[in-house]
C-alpha cells in the first residue's frame, strides 16, 4: 500500500470508529507514532507512542465528543510524505457543535514501512477551546 492510500485508509478508519464501527485505524499506525497537535490548546504538543495517543490524547477528546466525522477534502503526496485537506466535525456531550460550518484543517502524515510515524494535526484553536472546553474568549477593550 502507498503512504497515500495508507492515509487515506487510516482517516477512513478513523471515521468509521467515530460513528460507532468496527474499523481498527490504530493497526495502522506505528508503535512508535508522534503525533503533534499544532497550537496552544489542552490537547496542543507532542504525543509520543502509540501508548499516550491512545491513552492521553484518544480518551481526553472522547470524554468531551459525543460524536464526530472526519472527511477527507484533498490529499496530496511525495514519497512517504502526505498533506490532506480535512474537514472534522462533531458533537460535544453537552450538545456543543463543533466545526458547524465545515472549515477544513491541515494535517501532514509520515508513513514508513506501510504505518503512520509522525502525524502533524493543525485545528481551529479557538474553536477547540471555546467548543471542547467552554473557554470564552473576550475582544480587547471591552
Amino acid at each position: 500500500m502507498s503512504p497515500k492510500e495508507c492515509v487515506r485508509d487510516f482517516i477512513s478508519r478513523c471515521d468509521d470508529a467515530l460513528c460507532g464501527g468496527e474499523s481498527d485505524p490504530y493497526s495502522l499506525l506505528s508503535n512508535d507514532v508522534n503525533v503533534r497537535v499544532q497550537g496552544r490548546t489542552f490537547i496542543s504538543g507532542d504525543h509520543p507512542g502509540l501508548g499516550i495517543v491512545r491513552k492521553v490524547l484518544v480518551d481526553v477528546v472522547a470524554e468531551r465528543v459525543k460524536a464526530a466525522r472526519v472527511e477527507v477534502l484533498a490529499i496530496i503526496s511525495e514519497g512517504s510524505r502526505v498533506a490532506t485537506k480535512l474537514k472534522i466535525t462533531g458533537e460535544t456531550f453537552d450538545g456543543k457543535i463543533f466545526n458547524p460550518e465545515g472549515e477544513p484543517c491541515g494535517c501532514i502524515f509520515g508513513v514508513e514501512d506501510g504505518a503512520i510515524k509522525e502525524v502533524i494535526l493543525y485545528l481551529d484553536n479557538v474553536m477547540v477551546e471555546t467548543v471542547l472546553i467552554g473557554r470564552q474568549f473576550v475582544e480587547e477593550g471591552t
